[in-house]
């Protein structure tokens, strides 16, 4: 019988490209194009046998090709969309093939503006090692498992909800396609300003997402996340809050404590956690969120413990690159406003200013800033540092702010803060180096290998 061919316009997405393999599992042959192809994405789509072709051509496709998929960043005047149109091949958008070939009936999603990934991954590594076998997909690479998608025969289902519209011709939040029956809910911070105008259409799409939670389902909700009751209204199911210290939530932390060394909690049922892989105030509050669902689904608490204590992360998510008795380099995945604040908190806290000096190196993209009113937002959020280094804005034709924008924003609290391009990033740190430096980097995009070569100058 001869194999099925499914081709992927964009496969080097950080979703598309698992899913890619996910397909090359299942027994497809998989095609896909990109504008170019980089470690660790091309390293990781080679390694998986997937034939990949450099560049946009309509020549590229075929009719032997059984359907498409066709990434987020494609536009409608993509070469290979309209050869796929004309020859009438079907074509979805990632979201709507996890819903077809991934999401189960037992369907759990995790939505808000922060800690997607990193609780997805844990409740994915939680009922994984806990006997429940559930398919999943999270953003990132997982220090835990071998990838990232997993399709397995449960009918139990994790996948971190983005609200991010799913392709240019199918303009609804990704999340709506997941048929969520269990969500946990971090947060609801007004961001993706090219999609959602207005706050009021951020607040819609969350409260149309929840609507959808079946009777008998959960909503498990950060109690202290942000704007959170706008959208609780909506809600027809059962409704439980977790919070980091909070003792109106169902689930919190009577204790706690965290320092390089890990973190520590114990929770008001008497529980105690300890990770000594994971750094982070706010990764306590991303674990009490994972646990409070996976006890709500049955497990032992004394096996949650065990398991927790095994968790290694997501690489990017504070992920301590290097460290030796003189330096620490930190790769974040923080890109918004929010997510920059937790992370420089959670570093400030776990390198404390009496021992450590923080240099704060952020490399904005535009989907973050789009104009003179989303700056504002950056106002005060580095706070914590003692040097914050701003590099080159993504695709800075399309944005009507420069780096110097943000520059002269954080100086109106922090003195020493300068724009220095990826190029000359690592030069700047070796000759600024001093004994107890801290350096984080916090950017959705890559330094140009600017992190890289700084580690390799520090060593």
């Amino acid at each position: 019988m001869k194999k099925e061919k499914v081709y992927f316009v964009g496969i080097c997405g950080t979703a598309m490209a698992p899913i890619a393999n996910m397909f090359k599992n299942m027994g497809y042959i998989v095609e896909g194009s990109d504008k170019g192809f980089f470690p660790p994405v091309s390293l990781y789509l080679e390694q998986s046998l997937i034939h990949l072709k450099k560049g946009y051509k309509a020549e590229h496709i075929t009719d032997d090709i059984l359907f498409a998929i066709i990434g987020m960043a494609i536009p409608e005047s993509n070469p290979e969309f309209l050869e796929i149109k004309k020859r009438h091949i079907k074509y979805y958008s990632y979201p709507e093939i996890l819903a077809k070939f991934l999401i189960k009936k037992n369907s759990i999603v995790v939505v808000g503006e922060y800690g997607k990934t990193t609780i997805t991954s844990l409740l994915s590594f939680i009922l994984s090692k806990g006997g429940f076998n559930p398919s999943f997909m999270f953003g990132g690479v997982s220090l835990d498992f071998e990838d990232s998608v997993y399709l397995s025969n449960s009918d139990y289902s994790v996948v971190e909800g983005d609200e991010y519209s799913s392709a240019f011709f199918d303009k609804r939040s990704k999340f709506l396609h997941y048929k969520p029956k269990y969500v946990l809910l971090t947060s609801v911070v007004w961001d993706h300003v090219n999609l959602f105008e207005t706050f009021d259409d951020y607040i819609e799409t969350f409260k149309k997402f929840i609507s959808m939670i079946p009777e008998d389902g959960l909503l498990v909700v950060n109690k202290e996340g942000e704007n959170v009751e706008k959208v609780l209204d909506s809600a027809k199911c059962k409704i439980i809050y977790y919070s980091l210290s909070v003792s109106s939530a169902d689930y919190f932390a009577k204790s706690y404590s965290f320092d390089e060394d890990g973190i520590k909690f114990e929770l008001q049922n008497g529980l105690k956690f300890e990770n000594k892989n994971i750094i982070g105030e706010h990764n306590i509050s991303n674990f009490i969120g994972s646990i409070a669902l996976s006890l709500s689904l049955g497990m032992n608490g004394e096996e949650v413990t065990n398991i927790l204590s095994q968790y290694k992360g997501v690489k990017r998510r504070l992920e301590v690159r290097f460290k030796n008795k003189e330096f620490v380099v930190i790769d974040d995945f923080a890109h918004a406003p929010a997510k920059i604040k937790a992370s420089i908190d959670a570093v400030r806290h776990t390198y404390p200013k009496d021992k450590y000096r923080l240099i704060s190196i952020f490399e904005p993209h535009t989907q973050s800033i789009k104009d003179k009113q989303t700056l504002s937002w950056f106002k005060d959020v580095f706070m914590g540092s003692d040097k914050v280094i701003i590099t080159d804005i993504k695709n800075e034709r399309k944005s009507r702010v420069v780096s110097s924008d943000i520059v002269n924003l954080v100086k109106e609290s922090i003195d020493d803060a300068l724009y220095i391009p990826n190029i000359d990033i690592a030069d700047y740190i070796l000759k600024v180096a001093s004994i107890g430096d801290v350096y984080l980097f916090m950017s959705s995009g890559s330094f140009s290998g600017a992190i890289g070569k700084s580690i390799e100058m520090l060593s």
